[in-house]
């Protein structure tokens, strides 16, 4: 994807226009405050960039959403002088939100809330082998008294993802997925998926006792403040055709 990303900025520069891959996933180094488990984001939010060029919205969980493959997209981004005619924001949500709620039942983490998501709870599931997860391997390696037990956690499997990790992304880019797996949105669910994923066995009461709750809330117009914050790009749920 970001060779793809490169060969158009190639493509523009050499038709005069100056041009920069901004990179998925690569965070802010000058934003690190030396907390590994903090949520860390990236240069620019390419979620919100996506809804603002018309490929979709955000949905509960506020992972972007797109009319023809749900969630299960990867974004990249060109940054770049030229001019051209851009396409329009959705004004309608694709996603339904609470009343759906598949992502909130699928989570593991127990990560989705109201239009929201617990990121550095997710972070443990969706990177497991990412910076915070280095930094305490490291610790517990440095900090280890005994030589034949820092060996072996030198040379244990889970130094070795970790390597992984960093040769190949393997488990900090693409760690847990369950969310997107579920999610009815998109035209290849139905097609392609449905068949195998429409069961939930993370489903619990606990967990159908918080959707209804947040239900509830919207009916009687209580929308949470990250609803607020977030509803250019969640879309109107009152226009969604099938709410």
């Amino acid at each position: 994807l970001e060779t793809a990303s490169l060969e158009l900025v190639y493509w523009l520069e050499d038709r005069g226009f100056p041009a920069i891959v901004i990179p998925p996933t690569h965070v802010d180094p000058w934003r690190y405050d030396g907390d590994p488990a903090r949520h860390q984001t990236t240069l620019i939010s390419l979620t919100h960039a996506a809804v603002e060029a018309g490929l979709g919205t955000l949905g509960l969980n506020l992972q972007l959403l797109t009319p023809e493959f749900g969630p299960r997209v990867i974004l990249t981004a060109v940054l770049s002088s030229v001019p051209c005619e851009t396409d329009r924001r959705r004004e309608a949500s694709l996603c339904l939100g609470p009343s759906c709620g598949r992502c909130l039942k699928a989570c593991p983490g127990d990560t989705v809330r109201h239009w929201d998501r617990d990121w550095p709870a997710c972070d443990r599931y969706r990177s497991p082998h990412g910076f915070s997860t280095l930094a305490e391997h490291l610790e517990r390696i440095v900090s280890e008294p005994d030589a034949a037990q820092q060996k072996k956690l030198i040379r244990s499997e889970e130094s070795f993802n970790l390597w992984q990790s960093i040769l190949r992304g393997a488990g900090v880019i693409t760690g847990c997925r369950r969310c997107e797996d579920v999610c009815p949105v998109g035209a290849d669910y139905e097609a392609m998926l449905k068949d195998a994923l429409e069961e939930i066995p993370e489903h619990t009461a606990a967990k159908q006792a918080r959707l209804d709750a947040m239900v509830d809330a919207e009916r009687a117009g209580a929308m949470p403040a990250s609803y607020t914050a977030q509803c250019r790009w969640i879309g109107s749920l009152a226009l969604n055709p099938k709410s």
